[in-house]
């Protein structure tokens, strides 16, 4: 059910004895928008998914695919919660944003509470990724290491991770070209050094 909530908050300078706060049906929020390419063309193979923040700790959702024409949508969110989106493409990077729920009061006055009010976000744009890193994990005496986790991240590169094969090999595609990534190595929980390497 849809809770209760003030449009305004009520001011008072203290000792009124007679302060009524008026509260209306709370509606839900639809958080929507598009995930766009640096062309402003959509990206029908994107997928975004939905954080929901309660101080620094947060809570994701599944990755949802977009319509043909880049759209998401997120229904039935809390409008006083804080949410990021986050969005990656095949052959792309990755973005990241602070959602923006910002309803007047006359939204809120007119919506339904057992609807959905839409609040159209501004565009996720992913930078093309045609580059890619690769090479092999290695202990202290050089001896190369099979089956253990590289992870690779950017600030437009989208985060991943996989396990060297047989000879300690890894290869990442889908990195963005020129960008600096921090490529790392963990097995059994114990992590390696940061390194940072150029995309190519």
């Amino acid at each position: 059910g849809a809770g209760l909530r003030t449009l305004r908050p009520v001011t008072v300078n203290g000792g009124e004895t007679d302060v009524t706060i008026t509260v209306t049906p709370a509606a839900n929020v639809t958080l929507t928008g598009r995930v766009l390419d640096a062309a402003g063309k959509p990206l029908p193979r994107a997928t975004v998914s939905l954080t929901v923040w309660n101080g620094q700790y947060g809570v994701g959702s599944a990755k949802v695919p977009v319509d043909a024409d880049g759209r998401y949508a997120f229904k039935d969110l809390e409008p006083d919660k804080k949410y990021s989106l986050n969005a990656e493409a095949p052959g792309h990077g990755a973005a990241w944003m602070q959602a923006k729920i910002e309803l007047d009061d006359k939204a809120h006055a007119a919506a339904d509470p057992k609807s959905s009010l839409p609040v159209e976000q501004t565009p996720l744009v992913l930078k093309r990724a045609t580059s890619f890193v690769s090479g092999i994990v290695v202990d202290e005496a050089g001896k190369p290491i099979a089956d253990i986790v590289v992870s690779v991240s950017g600030r437009d590169t989208a985060s991943r991770s996989k396990r060297t094969d047989a000879n300690g090999r890894f290869e990442f595609a889908d990195i963005i070209e020129g960008e600096a990534i921090e490529l790392n190595a963990f097995k059994d929980g114990k992590h390696g050094p940061d390194t940072k390497v150029s995309a190519g």
